[in-house]
C-alpha cells in the first residue's frame, strides 16, 4: 500500500506522540535476566526524528510541486494571491488557438502544434467545477491564427491559414447553451492569421493581418443577420503577427505601422447563407513577419456611425518593441513593460508616458507574449516562477506568483473576473508545446 505525504504526516505525529506519552510496561513475573533500561531521552529523540522526516516530506513536496504557492501579506511580494495548476485538458497543448472567456467558461479551439500538426479539436473549461469538456466537432477546417469574439451569446470563429499557408473566409459559431457549432457565411476576403478583432455590441470588426494593395483590410459581420460588410482601410499597414486592437466603447483602435498608406476604396461587398461572394476571394499565402523594429508604429481610430478612420497623435514608440492596446474606461493604453509605455488622452488628444517596472521584477519575469487585460490591469504571464502585472487606476507594476512551470511563448489566456487562467505554448526549452498552465487567483 502507498502512502500519500498527508497519511505519513500523520502517522509521524502518532509515533512521537506515542514515544512520549506511553507508560513504561510492567516486567512480566517470569524469572529472566533483567533488561537495561533505555534513558529517558529517547522519547525526545524520537520526536526530534519525526519532526525531521516531516519537514523532509514537507519540503520535497514543495520542491516537486513547485507550481502551487501561497503567498502572504507578510512575504516580500507586493500582491498577495495564489497559484495552483490548472486541471489537466483533454486536447494537445498548441499555439495560435482561438480562445475566449464567455462569463461561464473558456472556449479553446484550432491551433497548431510544434509538430506543424494543424487542430481540429478544442474544449471548454468551467473554473467553477474544475472540469473540462470536450468541444463538438465544428463545421470548419483546423486553423492557425484564427479571430475570435465573444458577442454575448456565441463565439464567432473566422480566417485563419490551414496546413498549405492559405488564408482563409470560412468561419463558424459556437453556442455553449446548446453545445452546437453552426457554420456561418464566408467573409468577402480572408483576414489572415492573428488578425485582430473586437466586438462592438453589434457586429464583430476584424483588421486583416495581411498586407495587399488590391485587397481591403477591414471587415464587419453581423450574427444577427449572418451577413458581411467591407469597410474603409485603415490608414498604414499591418503588423502582424503583432497586431493589437481594443474595443473604447465608441471607437476602434488598431496598432498600424508607417509609413506605408494603403488606399482601397470601401466597398458594399456582403456574403449570405448559401455561402457565396460577390467576388471569390484571392488566393493569399501566409501573413508576413511582421514589421521591422524601425518602421513607425502608431494608432488609428475607427468610427462605426461615419465609417471613417483616423490617426492618433504622433508618439515615439520605442523602437524594437511592439506594445499591446488596452482601454482603462477614460484613457488608451500602449504597454511594452521591456521598453516604453504610453497613454493616450482623448481630451487633450495627447500621449504621457507611463511609470516602467523596476528592472528587478523584470528580471523575474518571463515575457512570452501579450497580456490578457481585465478592464483595469493587465496580466502577463508565459510560465516561470513570477509574472507580472500592470494596475492602470494606480500606475503601477507588480510580480505575483506565478507557478514555476517550464517557460514559454504564447500561452493562451483569460481573465474570469478574479482569476486568471494560462495554458499551453511554445516551450522556450524545446521545440514542443506544452499541455499544462496555471489558475491565479490576486489576493486582498
Amino acid at each position: 500500500m502507498t502512502l500519500s505525504d498527508d497519511q505519513l504526516r500523520h502517522r509521524l505525529i502518532r509515533l512521537a506522540d506515542h514515544a512520549r506519552t506511553t507508560p513504561a510496561i510492567p516486567a512480566p513475573t517470569r524469572r529472566h535476566r533483567p533488561r537495561r533500561r533505555l534513558p529517558a531521552l529517547v522519547p525526545l529523540v524520537a520526536i526530534a526524528v519525526a519532526a525531521c522526516v516531516l519537514a523532509l516530506i514537507v519540503v520535497g513536496h514543495l520542491y516537486s510541486h513547485p507550481q502551487t504557492v501561497q503567498v502572504s501579506p507578510l512575504n516580500r511580494l507586493p500582491i498577495a494571491g495564489s497559484t495552483v495548476p490548472l486541471p489537466s485538458a483533454p486536447i494537445p497543448g498548441r499555439i495560435d488557438a482561438a480562445s475566449a472567456w464567455t462569463g461561464r467558461e473558456w472556449l479553446i479551439w484550432g491551433g497548431i502544434t510544434a509538430s506543424n500538426h494543424f487542430l481540429h479539436n478544442g474544449a471548454s473549461y468551467d473554473p467553477h467545477t474544475r472540469h473540462w469538456r470536450l468541444l463538438p466537432v465544428a463545421p470548419i477546417a483546423g486553423r492557425a491564427g484564427p479571430a475570435s469574439e465573444w458577442t454575448g451569446s456565441e463565439w464567432v470563429v473566422i480566417g485563419g491559414t490551414d496546413s498549405r499557408g492559405q488564408a482563409l473566409t470560412s468561419g463558424a459559431a459556437f453556442n455553449p447553451t446548446t453545445r452546437r457549432w453552426t457554420a456561418i457565411a464566408p467573409a468577402p476576403f480572408p483576414p489572415g492569421q492573428s488578425a485582430p478583432a473586437v466586438w462592438t455590441g453589434h457586429e464583430v470588426i476584424i483588421i486583416s493581418g495581411l498586407a495587399q494593395a488590391t485587397t481591403p483590410e477591414a471587415e464587419s459581420y453581423d450574427p444577427s443577420a449572418n451577413t458581411w460588410r467591407v469597410l474603409a482601410s485603415p490608414p498604414g499597414q499591418a503588423t502582424a503577427p503583432y497586431a493589437s486592437a481594443v474595443w473604447t466603447g465608441t471607437l476602434l483602435a488598431v496598432l498600424r505601422s508607417a509609413p506605408s498608406q494603403l488606399s482601397t476604396p470601401v466597398g458594399t461587398l456582403s456574403a449570405n447563407n448559401s455561402g457565396r461572394t460577390a467576388t471569390p476571394p484571392p488566393t493569399l499565402g501566409p501573413p508576413p513577419a511582421g514589421p521591422s523594429p524601425d518602421s513607425g508604429l502608431f494608432v488609428a481610430v475607427y468610427d462605426p456611425v461615419t465609417g471613417r478612420w483616423s490617426s492618433l497623435a504622433s508618439t515615439a514608440f520605442a523602437n524594437g518593441g511592439v506594445p499591446t492596446l488596452g482601454w482603462t474606461g477614460t484613457e488608451l493604453v500602449a504597454l511594452d513593460p521591456r521598453h516604453r509605455s504610453l497613454a493616450y488622452r482623448f481630451a487633450t488628444n495627447s500621449w504621457g508616458p507611463l511609470r516602467p517596472p523596476s528592472s528587478t521584477d523584470l528580471k523575474l519575469v518571463f515575457m512570452g507574449g501579450a497580456p490578457v487585460w481585465t478592464g483595469s490591469s493587465a496580466i502577463y504571464w508565459a510560465g516561470g516562477r513570477m509574472g507580472l502585472l500592470y494596475n492602470a487606476s494606480t500606475d503601477a507594476w507588480t510580480t505575483f506568483p506565478a507557478g514555476n512551470l517550464a517557460t514559454r511563448q504564447d500561452p493562451l489566456l483569460a481573465w474570469t473576473g478574479n482569476q486568471l487562467l494560462g495554458w499551453g505554448g511554445l516551450l522556450n526549452t524545446s521545440p514542443a508545446t506544452t499541455e499544462n498552465g496555471i489558475v491565479y487567483t490576486p489576493g486582498g
